[in-house]
């Protein structure tokens, strides 16, 4: 009776590997809809703002996913102090204008070209082809931090930022992952 259930698992595996197979051309025609789709909500974004503002906030996005992650590596083994770690927005705007400024902005705009930012089922297409589906390259200019920052729209958006930054510091403080003190 044991050997034949052997030979009943051995006749499933060609519907296993067509279903792998389907499963796979699924995949692939799904993510080809989704870059259609993303560079499609991207055209329209051109049109109702310009492409070089749209650029410009897709090269900002891209470089902030860039500065957290070198942010990250860069606090990584130390702690904050209690200024640093008060309002974690307000460093992070610092911390991102000091790091464009002291590098080299071709380094960066090559690497953050070619990144994909991170989604949780999927990824973004690279800044590189959302900029030349817009017909458009790069600029280091686009690296700039705006004087004014857009949270300046939101009324109490320093206190709300306080008490994020405060709860942030305190959850990584328990997980151990950052260790951040402030208050």
């Amino acid at each position: 009776m044991g050997e034949h259930r052997g030979w009943g698992v051995l006749s499933l595996l060609p519907a296993l590997f067509l279903l792998r197979f389907f499963l796979g051309q699924f995949v692939i025609a799904e993510r080809m809809m989704q870059r259609r789709r993303e560079l499609a909500a991207d055209r329209l974004g051109a049109a109702v703002a310009s492409p070089a503002e749209l650029a410009a906030a897709l090269t900002r996005l891209s470089s902030l996913h860039y500065v957290r992650r070198a942010l990250r590596r860069a606090v990584q083994g130390r702690r904050l102090d209690a200024g640093q770690s008060h309002n974690l927005s307000a460093f992070f705007a610092y911390w991102a204008g000091d790091y464009f400024a002291s590098n080299d902005a071709a380094k960066i705009l090559k690497e953050i070209g070619a990144a994909r930012l991170p989604h949780p089922v999927d990824t973004h297409p690279a800044l590189r082809d959302r900029l030349a589906a817009l017909g458009l390259e790069a600029d280091a200019a686009w690296l700039a931090v705006p004087e004014t920052s857009a949270s300046a729209l939101i009324a109490g958006v320093d206190a709300i930022e306080i008490r994020l930054s405060r709860d942030e510091a305190a959850f990584f403080s328990q997980v151990g992952n950052m260790p951040l003190r402030g208050r």
